[in-house]
């Protein structure tokens, strides 16, 4: 899991992989753990508090709270298994695309802007519930709604990964695939200059 605290811990919902971990490994004993790497906390003292809180409750859960490098931050991408992210909305996707270039399982919420270049060829896509966004849980959230990941199958993929029930290789093959020929810098451009061009006309 990887999210900075300004982009609103309740959009990013570290909680939900927390709980979804639990109910994939509950006896405690299992040879697993979940890392979850966030920034900024000292801007958001109680919402890391209560991250840190529902976290110290498994004893497998690290969290690490630094503002690294894109090497470095790729370097622990690249030590893990797989990436989690059971956010609620998402923007571009940028930790999600780069875990796929990496070659890593990436489990994500089938919702919002990641789903411009992951689909179930390539990603781990949690199905969800459409619910409203509450007036705490992020600016301008009136009459909004947002999705609401479900646990319960995330638990079922990281078990079944976990213990080598899930053959991912032609997933994480055609999730490299998919970032190659949908993200590379002259597509983007390409595409760029097309929308501008439709903008002029």
């Amino acid at each position: 899991v990887v999210l900075d605290f300004y982009s609103s811990i309740h959009r990013k919902n570290p909680f939900g992989a927390i709980h979804a971990f639990m109910r994939a490994f509950p006896r405690g004993d299992e040879p697993v753990s979940l890392l979850i790497k966030t920034s900024n906390c000292v801007d958001f003292p109680e919402d890391f508090r209560a991250l840190v809180r529902l976290a110290h409750s498994d004893a497998r859960i690290t969290i690490i709270d630094a503002v690294l490098s894109s090497p470095k931050q790729r370097g622990l991408i690249a030590s893990a298994d797989a990436l989690i992210s059971l956010h609620r909305s998402e923007g571009f996707g940028l930790v999600l695309a780069e875990s796929m270039a990496l070659g890593k399982v990436v489990i994500a919420t089938g919702w919002s802007g990641n789903t411009e270049f992951m689909s179930r060829a390539n990603a781990c896509l949690i199905d969800y519930s459409l619910v409203p966004v509450e007036g705490h849980q992020y600016p301008h959230a009136l009459g909004a709604r947002w999705a609401e990941p479900d646990l319960d199958q995330s638990a079922n993929l990281m078990r079944n990964l976990a213990e080598g029930r899930f053959d991912s290789t032609n997933l994480v093959i055609a999730a490299q695939l998919s970032v190659a020929s949908q993200l590379n810098p002259a597509k983007i451009a390409n595409d760029l200059i097309l929308a501008i061009d439709r903008l002029r006309h």
